[in-house]
């Protein structure tokens, strides 16, 4: 999943970088297509940061305890 992510980001990248080389125009429809795939892409990374803070800390949390006994 997270390559297809970064995939995605790399067409968004490289829509910018024609729009500021090429002077490729922007419609509506374009700036809200770059708006959803920048939220989609901000929100994978926040929730795949979330899941894997829950994780450390659940094997933090697992040392922890095997050190108590």
């Amino acid at each position: 999943m997270t390559f297809v992510v970064a995939g995605i980001f790399k067409e968004f990248v490289t829509v910018i970088i024609s729009h500021i080389v090429f002077g490729d125009e922007f419609g509506p429809a374009n700036i809200a297509g770059l708006v959803i795939v920048v939220t989609g892409v901000a929100l994978y990374n926040v929730h795949k940061y979330q899941t894997v803070i829950k994780y450390v800390r659940a094997a933090l949390c697992a040392v922890k305890e095997s050190v108590r006994r």
